[in-house]
Order: structure tokens, then C-alpha cells, then sequence
């Protein structure tokens, strides 16, 4: 059953406490949530469209761009989003890579995801990175990178 979003739609087609697989239907310029895993890492592989995966590494930004046939890892613990900058369709993928079982409540979500017109896409990482800092539940976490 597809589930409506505010980047697309998703459905789910594998679920079992070691791995996770949802069919996502993007549409150009949603954004999902900006959140980290506790203890399974996402998979993003791209069937068609446009994609950037965001990930923040203390006051650091990481954006990789996927297209086509692209696949990209992302580990647990790591705030990360990603934008759609062309319509399409992938698949996401959950793992366990610290142990122990795949379960959907593990998300932490610190930004809520949206949509923004097209050409505002590219300055969405650092608007979210200036604003974020100041949220208690990294202050702790990145303070070991001197900010």
C-alpha cells in the first residue's frame, strides 16, 4: 500500500527485523526529514531521477549527487536527508550495521521534510545546518568537533 509523503509516496515491499526495502515515487523538490538512525544504515539506490544525500558531520556538510543506476550508503548514527532535484523513482534499504535488528522506530527526526521550489534546493543544507546547531540533542554530539 503507498503511502503519501511530502517528497512523493512509498511503499514498502520487504519488511522482517533484518532488512527493510520501500519503493519510493520522488517528485522534484520534496525533501525528506532530516534525521539519523540508531542502529540500521539506509541504501539509497536510484532507478531514475535526480537525487542529493545530505549527510552532516559536525559543522561539515557531505552532498552526493545520484543519478541512474546509482547506489549510496548511508551509516547509522549519521543526520543525513535527502532532495530531489528530478522527479523519479528509488529504492531505500535499511541494514543493521551495528548489531542487532532492523526496527522502524529507530528514526530520530530533527528536521521535518518538505518542498521548496527548485532553485532554493541548493542553499537547503546550510540554512538547516546554520538553525541546527542550536538543537540540545547534537549540541553534546558535536561539540567533539570544536563547535
Amino acid at each position: 500500500m503507498w503511502v503519501d509523503k511530502v517528497w512523493g509516496r512509498t511503499k514498502e515491499l520487504v519488511n522482517s527485523s533484518f532488512y527493510s526495502r520501500h519503493e519510493l515515487e520522488i517528485v522534484a523538490g520534496g525533501y525528506c526529514s532530516l534525521h539519523f538512525h540508531c542502529h540500521r544504515a539506509n541504501r539509497f539506490i536510484i532507478t531514475s531521477g535526480l537525487v542529493e544525500i545530505v549527510e552532516f558531520f559536525g559543522p561539515f556538510v557531505v552532498r552526493t549527487h545520484l543519478g541512474p543506476e546509482n547506489t549510496y550508503d548511508v551509516a547509522s548514527l549519521v543526520p543525513h536527508m535527502f532532495i530531489v532535484h528530478k522527479s523519479g523513482v528509488m529504492f531505500e534499504e535499511y541494514f543493521s550495521d551495528r548489531g542487532g535488528q532492523v526496527r522502524q522506530d529507530d528514526i530520530v527526526r530533527l528536521v521535518e521534510g518538505g518542498k521548496l521550489d527548485i532553485s532554493k534546493l541548493g542553499e537547503l543544507p546550510e540554512c538547516l545546518l546554520n538553525g541546527m546547531t542550536s538543537l540540545p540533542i547534537l549540541k553534546a554530539k558535536w561539540s567533539s568537533y570544536g563547535r
